[in-house]
């Protein structure tokens, strides 16, 4: 009767944790200037993974930042640049439902 019980269970946790499978995608922040909407390059933008608190940094060039090999979860991000005023933001990431995501930030002058 144990082995049975053991033998279930041990299918039960199998099918579990196949069905929490956390794939890793990329997320691409695009950095402008507000107004005239041109792309701001040397832009610092930071990401924080809510869950796990892992922090991920990028500069921007040619006003974007790009970031892989992230796991699905609830990010922060901010963008700041010399002379603009910093923006704040939070993105779920869900990669089991596509594999690339897209945040645009547009910075106002200080």
């Amino acid at each position: 009767m144990q082995k049975i019980i053991l033998k279930y269970s041990l299918i039960i946790v199998v099918v579990i944790s196949l069905s929490t499978v956390c794939y890793a995608g990329e997320l691409i922040v695009t950095v402008k200037k507000s107004g005239n909407g041109s792309y701001i390059n040397e832009a610092y933008v930071k990401i924080k993974n809510k869950m796990n608190g892992k922090v991920y940094k990028e500069i921007t060039g040619e006003g974007q930042a790009i970031f892989n090999n992230l796991n699905s979860g609830v990010y922060l991000i901010k963008a700041e640049a010399d002379g603009y005023s910093l923006k704040t933001g939070k993105l779920t990431l869900d990669f089991n439902k596509k594999n690339s995501f897209k945040a645009k930030f547009n910075l106002i002058p200080k």
